[in-house]
Parts: C-alpha cells; sequence; structure tokens
C-alpha cells in the first residue's frame, strides 16, 4: 500500500513513483529521469502523512467521516495530492470556451438537456517537449444540494481528464462534455441525483486550474439511477462448464 514519504521529501527535489515498473519499465524510468523523454503522470492516490492511521479507524469504511478519505473527502494536508504530478516543462490553462462570452460568467445546462461543451487551451511554455494531463473536477457550490446531506462533504469529484503531448510554444484546445449527469451526486439512500443550482467546474494540471461556474436549470431534483440490490446471477452447472471455458473461468 501506499506508504509515507514525510522523511524523503524533506530531502529531494523530487520523487519518482514508477510503481512495479517491471523489466522493460526500468528503462523508461532511465531515459525519463536523464531527460530523454518527458512523458510524466499524474498520481492516482492521495499519500498522507504518517499520522493518518491514528486519526482514523482503519476498520471503518466510512469514506466521509472526519478527517475523510480520498481526495474527495480528506480535509487534512496530504503530504502529495491526488492527481499531483511533475514535468521538465511548463504548461498555462486558459478557459477558451465561446460558451462563456458575452454573459455573467455562468455556464447554464439543462437538466434534461444535450449538455454544453466547455474549451480548454493548453500552451506548453516551457523549454522542452512533454505530456500533460488535465484533470476535469466539479462541486456543488453552497446552498445546492440538501442540507445535511452526506452529498454535501463531497469536496471535488473527477468527472474526465485528457492526456496531450506538446512541443515547445505549442497549444491545443481541449473539449470537455458537460451534462446534468456529470454534475450528480448520490443522495443518502444510494439514488444518483441531478439536483438544480450552482457548481463550480475545476479543469486542473494539479499545479494550475481555471474554474467556471455551471447553473443546473431545473424545477426540482432529478433521480439517474435509483439504488437497489443487483440480482444474483446464476452459476453454470459443472455438467455446462467444457474444459475450454472450465479454464477460462480459472484464469478470470
Amino acid at each position: 500500500g501506499v506508504v509515507s514519504s514525510a522523511a524523503l521529501k524533506e530531502q529531494a527535489d523530487a520523487i519518482v513513483e514508477a510503481w512495479y515498473p517491471g523489466f522493460f519499465g526500468a528503462q523508461a524510468v532511465v531515459c525519463a529521469l536523464l531527460g530523454k523523454s518527458n512523458r510524466w503522470g499524474k498520481l492516482p492516490v492521495t499519500v498522507y502523512d504518517e499520522d493518518f492511521t491514528k486519526k482514523v479507524d482503519m476498520l471503518d469504511f466510512d469514506m466521509a467521516k472526519a478527517p475523510g478519505r480520498t481526495y474527495r473527502y480528506y480535509t487534512g494536508e496530504p503530504l502529495w495530492p491526488f492527481g499531483f504530478g511533475l514535468s521538465y516543462t511548463t504548461f498555462e490553462l486558459k478557459l477558451a470556451s465561446k460558451a462563456l462570452e458575452g454573459g455573467d460568467g455562468v455556464l447554464r445546462i439543462k437538466q434534461r438537456g444535450p449538455g454544453a461543451t466547455l474549451r480548454l487551451e493548453v500552451q506548453n511554455v516551457g523549454a522542452m517537449g512533454g505530456d500533460e494531463v488535465i484533470m476535469a473536477y466539479f462541486k456543488a457550490l453552497p446552498g445546492t444540494l440538501p442540507t445535511g446531506s452526506r452529498a454535501t462533504l463531497l469536496r471535488r469529484q473527477l468527472f474526465d481528464f485528457k492526456r496531450l503531448s506538446l512541443a515547445t510554444s505549442a497549444s491545443e484546445t481541449l473539449s470537455f462534455s458537460l451534462s446534468a449527469g456529470d454534475l450528480a451526486v448520490y443522495a443518502d439512500n444510494g439514488d444518483k441525483v441531478s439536483y438544480p443550482g450552482m457548481y463550480e467546474v475545476e479543469f486542473s494540471n494539479g499545479h494550475t486550474s481555471v474554474t467556471v461556474r455551471v447553473k443546473v436549470d431545473c424545477a426540482g431534483a432529478l433521480v439517474l439511477e435509483a439504488w437497489g440490490p443487483q440480482p444474483l446471477q446464476p452459476l453454470p452447472s459443472a455438467a455446462a462448464v467444457t474444459p475450454r471455458s472450465r479454464d477460462a473461468a480459472i484464469v478470470v
């Protein structure tokens, strides 16, 4: 699992998390360290400090219970946050969506409508070509979700991401589709629900970010997916399993 690296962080300018690169992965890591490639990624986890296990009950898997778990609920200061990652170059982000021109800066989408498209311009302003990952998050602004619901504890939620490669001084415009369903949260009873109101959408590369306010127009809450126990699928009988399918079943 993920372990604390607080001591290493204090003494190093950067740390490479290579996970389990395998035989051929070692060559890729060497090329990256020597500056022959610049294709770094982003952390898919939150790296907590060494006292985290003292703050939570490790047998309690309530993600929202203080101080929270994962980037969605954690209220503390992690060693490295979800989505963090360095590069040998620098990227700038800028909204380029015409949907926001000439108005109050709020993007309006209808709950049952087709949604909208947000465009983000990414430019490599550094001295080396490289890859970048842009992550799209949302959070409900105060007053949007039912007071006291567990969904109000959600700090932000990833709903999309894109990876691109840019040469020095090059730029590219990314398109992100956004619908009311992308901004839905889970109610206390387990239903996936779209609530009318104001949201904030954030585009981030783990260092810098740009935000836009989004308003979902509708008369009331709309249940998109009702929670319910899933029916169990019957297992095939032993007689119906051929030698080949039996081997496949074992592998799976």
